[in-house]
């Protein structure tokens, strides 16, 4: 349920103007905010201490203060002998990901449209007639060869063929659709964005992919990153019942420029951004500069944001003055005066926006084009990133290497103990200056150790 900052619905589709996307993207931002979460977007800070768990860079004075804090607080002893870290997480966290990544995907599309399967009885008639007749003519003494061609893969016998046919037949369109398949994931470097997610799931507990098409109505299909991800409150684990997702995206003016397609934002509104965003919506460090020209060096944060939301479609069917039947889409039922029949029909649609982060500057405010909808049901749709989180708690996601971090931890600090341990031992056996323990003396009352207390007095 998003905030109460939310903007209504309209009445009317075309209601559904810029200012309302604008406002219902901010309302989003500031929900995703509310929520709390140490996770995507905002547990940036947690990722990365696990990052350093799994690399085997945490730091080390969390061990040492935990063993001795008044030694480590003053002359830090027992850095000189533990500065090195115990890097276990790092063999595990490499075979878990290297595990993944052997097992291996396919591509089996099968075809149900009424033409395949006929073309697969066809071919499945065609061939058992051709091994009926040459083992017919075989059994004639005719040579086969002669008199009826082969079978089109060389079927021995009619067992072979329903071998064939229940296992290896592929239907000629479906062939195609793989193998068109195939090359789009070729083309978007898939294996890449496959291990990326595999390493997020075994460190982070997310996957994440999004589906578009670009500028030159390619189909493009990439990574994303769960520090960057922004979504609604959510139960279930593949974000079903999200209500908007999107990405916090940290670009340079040129790749906002690129991804402004339609020109929406004016060179004085990206000179304004420069001089308001220096240093502060952004990772990364920026010097300023008075050549305007110039400020294209400058980063921002922009969010790319996607919603559900229900549009009415009102048809109004009648006759023309001819007896034709007729059918339109009227914006409102109108019965006054008319015969004619009206039809609403409500359909799911998306919605996107563009947000640099701390501007008032929108862009890409539109009703989605391409929307992804089942073919069983074409008044629903679905948005174009597709998450996962199998650990999915409360909007937090969990991982197999963050619930290592408490065991390595452990670990580490018996190393420390031990360590510790090692450095006070005394070697077996010691060697005294005899001469140099006589007449030590005790107080001002005159008494003295001779070397036997001394020696006791060094074992206490």
């Amino acid at each position: 349920m998003l905030g109460l900052n939310i903007p209504k619905f309209p009445s009317h589709t075309e209601d559904k103007n810029t200012a309302w996307i604008q406002k219902y993207a901010k309302a989003c931002w500031d929900d995703f905010i509310s929520i709390g979460s140490d996770s995507f977007y905002n547990g940036r800070n947690r990722y990365s201490l696990i990052d350093k768990h799994c690399v085997g860079k945490q730091d080390p004075l969390q061990f040492l203060e935990a063993l001795d804090v008044d030694l480590a607080n003053s002359n830090k002893k027992l850095i000189t002998v533990t500065k090195e870290i115990l890097s276990m997480m790092t063999k595990y966290v490499r075979i878990m990901e290297a595990t993944l990544s052997k097992n291996e995907y396919g591509i089996d599309i099968k075809a149900i449209a009424p033409t395949s399967m006929e073309e697969k009885t066809d071919y499945y008639a065609q061939n058992l007639a051709k091994i009926i007749l040459r083992d017919n003519a075989s059994k004639a003494g005719v040579n086969a060869d002669d008199l009826f061609p082969a079978p089109d893969e060389n079927f021995a016998s009619k067992e072979d063929l329903e071998l064939y046919m229940e296992y290896s037949y592929k239907n000629r369109m479906a062939i195609e659709a793989e193998e068109a398949l195939k090359v789009v994931l070729n083309n978007n470097r898939y294996g890449g964005t496959r291990k990326f997610n595999i390493k997020q799931l075994v460190r982070y507990g997310f996957a994440g992919t999004k589906d578009y098409f670009d500028q030159n109505g390619d189909i493009k299909t990439r990574a994303v990153d769960v520090r960057n991800f922004i979504v609604s409150r959510c139960i279930h684990e593949d974000f079903k019942d999200a209500l908007y997702m999107g990405e916090i995206l940290d670009l340079s003016l040129v790749e906002v420029k690129e991804m402004d397609i339609y020109h929406e934002i004016s060179d004085d509104e990206y000179k304004r951004i420069g001089e308001e965003m220096i240093g502060r919506n952004s990772s990364y460090h920026y010097n300023s500069h008075t050549n305007p020209q110039e400020y294209e060096n400058q980063r921002v944060q922009v969010m790319d944001l996607e919603f559900y939301s229900v549009c009415d479609y009102i048809l109004e069917k009648g006759v023309d003055k001819n007896g034709n039947p007729t059918a339109s889409r009227k914006k409102s039922v109108n019965k006054v005066g008319s015969d004619n029949t009206y039809v609403k029909k409500q359909y799911k649609v998306v919605y996107e926006a563009k947000w640099i982060i701390g501007s008032n500057i929108y862009f890409g405010c539109r009703k989605q084009t391409n929307m992804i909808r089942p073919k069983n049901n074409i008044s629903d749709v679905k948005l174009s990133f597709n998450a996962y989180a199998p650990q999915l708690d409360n909007m937090d996601t969990n991982s197999v290497a963050e619930q290592m971090v408490p065991i390595q931890n452990l670990i580490q600090l018996a190393w420390v103990k031990y360590m510790d341990v090692i450095i006070k031992a005394r070697k077996r056996g010691v060697m005294i200056d005899v001469t140099a323990l006589e007449n030590i003396p005790i107080g001002k009352g005159g008494e003295a150790l001779d070397p036997i207390g001394a020696i006791k007095f060094f074992n206490r």
